[in-house]
């Protein structure tokens, strides 16, 4: 599967002793310098409100964080599962989330065009910021392989950077691990969930404000449905 490391199981090697670091300092064109915390919290928090908003328990369900890094989401979102597994192309950055020892989170590398596990092992697949690293021709393929290790009935979660935001674009214009890479529109992202026959998918446009104006994101949560967010994220439920 062509993953978070554009396919490769070295490209993101060379970043997974300083990741952090390359992240924050990145961050700072982000008007204020919100750290990488806050933006992971805020998306961690969003996957757990929306569950709730399907009427589901996320204590009750099974995940996996595809192109998982080194566990910096995984981090945030394991307690709120019944079990994590996080999988990634990247050797290195797997070693540093191993080195989390999160209870009962199992991390593993993807090698190849399949993800490890077997049809129907979970109840959520998510990623966080996969797929503008996956090249174009490949992220039908992605997205197949999270549906086929989804459980009937079970939900896709895929975050993505907007590409109509434009301080996201100089953000990424500015980050090396973004490198070459393709920013996705809504439309594309909604597009692959229609061609996988996702049901019931929904978009929601969140990160509108940045550090400097903190005191309208209470706002946020009013102004999903409008395609100027930072970042958005698409949901579908896998037929049973």
């Amino acid at each position: 599967m062509k993953d978070g490391s554009q396919g490769s199981n070295s490209s993101f090697d060379r970043f997974s002793s300083h990741y952090e670091e390359y992240v924050e300092d990145t961050l700072k064109v982000w008007i204020g310098g919100d750290s990488s915390e806050y933006f992971l919290r805020l998306k961690a928090d969003e996957v757990g409100l929306h569950l709730r908003r399907l009427g589901l328990d996320p204590t009750r369900l099974t995940a996996l964080d595809v192109g998982c890094g080194i566990g910096l989401a995984a981090r945030m979102l394991y307690s709120k599962f019944a079990a994590l597994d996080g999988v990634d192309s990247s050797r290195g950055m797997i070693e540093r989330a191993r080195q989390l020892s999160l209870p009962g989170v199992s991390f593993q590398v993807s090698d190849g065009d399949r993800l490890p596990f077997e049809e129907n092992r979970f109840d959520l697949v998510y990623s966080m910021s996969l797929f503008h690293h996956v090249p174009p021709e490949y992220r039908s393929r992605t997205l197949e392989e999270m549906v086929r290790v989804l459980r009937p009935g079970g939900w896709v979660f895929n975050f993505e950077h907007n590409a109509l935001n434009p301080l996201t674009r100089l953000v990424v214009r500015r980050c090396p691990l973004d490198e070459g890479v393709e920013l996705l529109y809504a439309r594309e992202m909604t597009r692959l969930y229609r061609e996988a026959n996702l049901g019931q998918a929904h978009t929601r446009f969140i990160l509108f404000f940045p550090k400097q104006f903190k005191f309208l994101r209470g706002f946020e949560p009013y102004l999903s449905w409008l395609p100027l967010g930072g970042q958005f994220y698409v949901c579908g439920r896998k037929p049973n």
